[in-house]
């Protein structure tokens, strides 16, 4: 099993360095932290990576966890859409060679992305995506949440195939490991949805589709404040059946895929098992989302250690 107390990340940045610019291996180690920090289940996935991509996959996961902080760390919408747009400007000159030197996640990228020849649309997606953080109203239907999944941890796991592929696209090009991506990021992103509920919710914040608040009745108010402490309501509790049972169905297309998907692309699966760990203790809270994740929910890393070292899921 990878140690997540003693990684040091000085030791996997050297390689990154294609100019030898000063400073490089500290900018990814910056990377590191902010993810160990910020989104310890990429954290934990990326330290089932060879150690000479690692780095690049923590700078991919920094840029997406700034991004969906936005929303927390601005006093109005507005302010977030400069922020974006800064990102936006940022990446493109990253593919043009002008490297914001000042910030730690593009010089990071910067390097990834030379190594690595990422795709470009790919986080233009992403930055897109995370405008919708900035909005308080809901995604109309489950179509838009699932457009929404996947332009952020379907694009986060696309990016990340590239990296493990080591030439940039032979990875995600393969036809199954991208497609069992796709589906694991699907189910990732609708439990993820549902094990951040409580949180977004005391930011105002709904990610539940209005066509089916609308279908069980489900009223913001009832989100947003639930009807007692650590309780659900009935619609919630039946639009939870809904995203779980989807994520189910994402899971087990990609289970089917998985005899063609080669072991380099674990880290990117790894989320699978998150995944099913945060289903069994929504069903185990009969479909309570305040119940079932009044607290952080924890990967069950000894599990996706054992998974990573055989490489089967």
């Amino acid at each position: 099993m990878v140690s997540t107390s003693k990684l040091t990340t000085s030791s996997l940045h050297t390689e990154y360095d294609p100019a030898n610019e000063p400073g490089i291996a500290a900018a990814f180690a910056a990377c590191g932290d902010m993810v160990r920090r910020g989104d310890r289940d990429r954290y934990l996935c990326a330290l089932f990576a060879p150690a000479e991509v690692r780095a690049g996959l923590f700078a991919i996961a920094a840029l997406n966890l700034e991004l969906a902080r936005l929303p927390d760390k601005v006093s109005e919408p507005l302010l977030g859409q400069i922020r974006l747009q800064w990102w936006r400007l940022s990446i493109d000159g990253i593919y043009d060679g002008e490297i914001e030197s000042g910030d730690d996640i593009s010089r990071a990228l910067a390097a990834t992305i030379s190594r690595f020849g990422l795709s470009r649309d790919v986080f233009e997606r992403l930055i897109d995506a995370r405008a919708f953080d900035l909005l308080t109203d809901p995604p109309e239907d489950m179509a838009a949440t699932e457009t929404y999944i996947d332009n952020t941890a379907g694009a986060v796991a696309t990016l990340w195939l590239e990296v493990l592929g080591g030439t940039g696209k032979s990875a995600s090009g393969d036809g199954a490991c991208a497609q069992a991506s796709h589906h694991v990021a699907r189910a990732y992103g609708l439990s993820g949805l549902l094990r951040a509920l409580p949180y977004h919710a005391q930011k105002g914040r709904i990610y539940l589709p209005a066509s089916l608040m609308k279908q069980y009745q489900l009223r913001r108010e009832d989100v947003l404040s639930p009807i007692s402490a650590g309780t659900s309501g009935a619609g919630l509790i039946e639009i939870a059946r809904e995203f779980a049972a989807q994520a189910v169905s994402e899971l087990a297309a990609a289970r089917a895929l998985m005899p063609s998907v080669p072991k380099a692309a674990m880290p990117v699966l790894l989320p699978m098992i998150i995944a099913e760990s945060a289903l069994k203790c929504l069903e185990k809270a009969r479909y309570d989302v305040f119940t079932a994740f009044s607290r952080p929910h924890r990967a069950p890393i000894l599990k996706m250690a054992l998974k990573s070292f055989t490489g089967r899921l």
